[in-house]
């Protein structure tokens, strides 16, 4: 039999076919037998231990194996769940299994056909069952010859346990676990991606070794030390990826801004509170770091309302006042982006409203509006046409300039051009089309973006005039911001090149938001308490899943639920729409006028979950919570609780309904959501309940599955990162190990490092 490599792909096994193959590649990213042996099981059954059904106790969590004798379903009364119940027997006795709201699994099972099963063995008021947590088909009884003959277990210690794995559809466990054990059998010798240095310091196991034993181990010890090495190796990539960026970074140069004390001192004098400590020590690190002649590459983690954007404007004002280079009047400009129009709208009122006093010109750029703060401050600002906006930004007239991602657009970068129907660009057109251009880029900021990529940062470095005629580019310092709550593994991790600073404290005028989740049955009650808050003279958000009604989702969508909320609950009071899909002038109207005290309520999407800043709104409705992920409930409850009333969020769920497995877990993230506030709080819960991939999101992220399961593991992701720092100490550029480069920078692609 011809011997596999890793690279072959994996119709190379004989049992494989075009149409297993395309499942294998679609539903699980299995296309060669490297993929195939790196898809890692799960989790282990053990049935090295097989209760016979005659002695099975209440109570006991058992392994059973038998012949099916008939299969049911039914449905329950009140709450119209499924169940599906089939009597098994083996010599010695029969038992009912029973599968709860899973009525797929009538299809699967067939009478006269085999059957492991593992659950729990229950007394119930029509009879006893086990309910079962874990089955397999077998296709005949054990010890004889089966379609995968690995997976037959006999009553022996020493033989593996079960693994089961990702499954996609077409493609269950069972016939993964035989084709691994194909292409196992076919393999040769798998050549080491670490350093022998690193695998005897680490304790861990041959490479060869761990793959076997990862497959198929004759114990949960085994096991363990198998996944263990194989999870090291991915995340000790993965730190060498981000502290190799992270080197980079440093080696570039940037233009060193000085902090002004003075300067800082007249800026915090005039505001009405104090910075909190957070607050205090963030913008010292971020000061700090604008000192060096390498660029600044920070992320600030903070809490929803902390004062995120206060520390980034005395950063910018810093960097616009500054003296360099043995000039009098230096002055370096700023540019922040971030994720939405609205946004990107309130950092530029509050921007002008702090910085004007010290004379700085804002500017504001997106896909739809261009304004800026005008030289004399007569009013607060003024429409511009883009081609002056732009020349006024390369000549060095404003200070900072607040976009959104039209800031990197093709548009942006004069990239595309109007033409008359000769096919000739016109002279508007050109004019139109000047890229944008700064005379002088001190500072990029990033706002509620995880990522900031090496495309986008280097379209950002090329926005520059070139300042000096040495032969090097003069890098903008980078900070990114973000209230979204990530767990520290994924930040020693996904974001391993940045330098981190936390900010989870809030000033002391705020009060603790209470949260309460709802039955829809009792939303009148909601209402009435909606009423009394604005009678109160507060304001009110109800937010809904969907901007417009649609046939795939049982949802309610804001546009209609906006007319009802108007016309029929709330006819005395001022209520308001905004959704994303609002053209950008009725948006701005609309939040100009809530902020304003001019809508008491406002019926809204997820469009507000960043940048709304409302001290006078005390109450949040979230219609179909259980939608909605703790990161995003997070950002929308901190809508409220800005000023000094006491806040309450409220969570409206849909009675009855399937409990699928994503709805069980849409209720354990509203129960963890009611019960605790802070970010690094939840982020350890969310982490725990979806898993890094569904965070990051995994093809987003390009992760592998090892490493989303490993990145729970604090203290392997600290001794990896470790051990990668030490290793890069001694040999940095990796000359020694070629292998290990390629391995590495393929990951600094699929993670955009810079």
């Amino acid at each position: 039999m011809t011997p596999l490599n890793l690279q072959d792909p994996i119709t190379k096994l004989s049992t494989v076919s075009p149409a297993f193959a395309e499942n294998l590649r679609r539903g699980l990213g299995i296309y060669s037998i490297n993929d195939l042996l790196w898809h890692l099981p799960s989790r282990y059954e053990d049935f090295s231990t097989i209760t016979p059904i005659k002695n099975i106790q209440i109570g006991q969590q058992v392994n059973i194996f038998g012949k099916i004798l008939s299969i049911e379903k039914t449905r329950t009364w009140k709450k119209r769940m499924s169940i599906i119940e089939a009597l098994v027997s083996d010599n010695s006795d029969s038992v009912k299994l029973v599968w709860f709201n899973q009525p797929w699994i009538e299809h699967k099972l067939k009478e006269g056909k085999y059957i492991f099963a593992s659950g729990k063995y229950t007394a119930g008021k029509n009879g006893n069952y086990i309910g079962v947590t874990f089955w397999e088909n077998i296709y005949t009884e054990p010890g004889r010859s089966v379609e995968a003959p690995e997976i037959v277990i006999e009553k022996t210690e020493d033989k593996p346990l079960l693994a089961i794995y990702p499954e996609t559809e077409g493609i269950t466990s069972r016939w993964l676990r035989y084709i691994i054990a194909q292409a196992l059998k076919r393999i040769g010798e798998i050549s080491e991606t670490l350093p022998q240095e690193v695998i005897t310091k680490g304790n861990l196991l041959d490479i060869n070794l761990a793959i076997r034993q990862a497959h198929a181990p004759k114990n949960l010890d085994e096991a363990n030390k198998a996944i263990e090495r194989l999870s090291f190796e991915e995340m000790f990539l993965i730190q060498c990826a981000t502290l190799q960026s992270k080197l980079r970074m440093s080696n570039h140069k940037a233009a060193p801004i000085q902090m002004d004390v003075e300067l800082i001192k007249d800026f915090l004098g005039r505001l009405p509170w104090e910075l909190t400590q957070s607050q205090r020590k963030s913008a010292f690190q971020v000061l700090k770091d604008m000192e060096k002649t390498s660029p600044m590459n920070r992320l600030i983690i903070g809490e929803v309302g902390s004062g995120k954007t206060l520390v980034a404007a005395l950063a910018m004002l810093n960097a616009a006042r500054s003296t360099s280079l043995g000039q009098t009047k230096s002055g370096w400009q700023s540019v922040i982006m971030a994720p939405t129009e609205i946004l990107a709208q309130q950092h530029f009122k509050e921007l002008a409203r702090l910085l004007t006093p010290f004379k700085l010109r804002i500017g504001l750029f997106t896909g739809s509006t261009s304004k800026i703060t005008p030289k004399r401050l007569t009013e607060s600002s003024m429409p511009i046409a883009k081609p002056k906006l732009f020349k006024e930004i390369k000549n060095g007239e404003i200070d900072v300039l607040v976009g959104t991602h039209a800031l990197i657009s093709k548009r942006a970068q004069g990239k595309s051009t109007r033409s008359t129907s000769s096919g000739q660009a016109t002279k508007s057109s050109l004019l139109t089309n000047e890229p944008l251009r700064f005379k002088k880029l001190g500072l990029a900021i990033v706002d509620e973006q995880h990522r900031f990529g090496v495309e986008q940062r280097s379209i950002l470095s090329k926005m520059q005039q070139e300042l000096h005629p040495k032969p090097y580019t003069l890098y903008p310092h980078f900070l990114t911001m973000t209230a979204t709550p990530i767990p520290r593994s994924l930040a020693l991790t996904i974001f391993g090149d940045l330098d981190l600073s936390l900010m989870n404290d809030l000033p002391q005028t705020r009060k603790p938001i209470t949260t309460e989740i709802i039955p829809i049955e009792e939303i009148n009650k909601i209402y009435e308490l909606v009423r009394k808050e604005i009678i109160a003279g507060h304001q009110a958000f109800i937010v809904y899943p969907l901007v417009k009604k649609s046939d795939k989702m049982a949802l309610k969508a804001a546009e209609i639920e906006y007319e009802k909320i108007a016309k029929e609950i709330f006819p005395e009071l001022r209520v308001g729409l905004l959704h994303g899909q609002m053209k950008a002038k009725e948006k701005d109207e609309t939040m100009s006028a809530f902020k304003k005290g001019k809508i008491d309520i406002l019926v809204a999407t997820t469009v507000i979950e960043v940048g709304i800043d409302v001290p006078n709104a005390t109450v949040m409705v979230i219609e179909g919570a259980d939608r909605f992920g703790l990161a995003q409930l997070h950002q929308l409850r901190g809508r409220i609780g800005r000023g000094e009333y006491e806040s309450k969020c409220f969570l409206i769920i849909e009675k009855g309904g399937n409990p699928s497995t994503s709805l069980r877990a849409g209720s354990k993230r509203l129960k963890a959501f009611e019960r605790l506030t802070s970010g690094p709080e939840l982020a350890q819960e969310d982490l725990e309940i979806r898993g890094p991939g569904e965070i990051l999101g995994t093809r987003q992220a390009g992760l592998s599955e090892i490493i989303l399961k490993a990145l729970k593991d604090v203290a392997l992701v600290e001794k990896s990162r470790e051990t990668a720092k030490e290793f890069l100490r001694l040999d940095p550029n990796m000359k020694q190990y070629p292998q290990l480069s390629r391995r590495i920078a393929k990951i600094s692609a699929n993670l955009h490092l810079s």
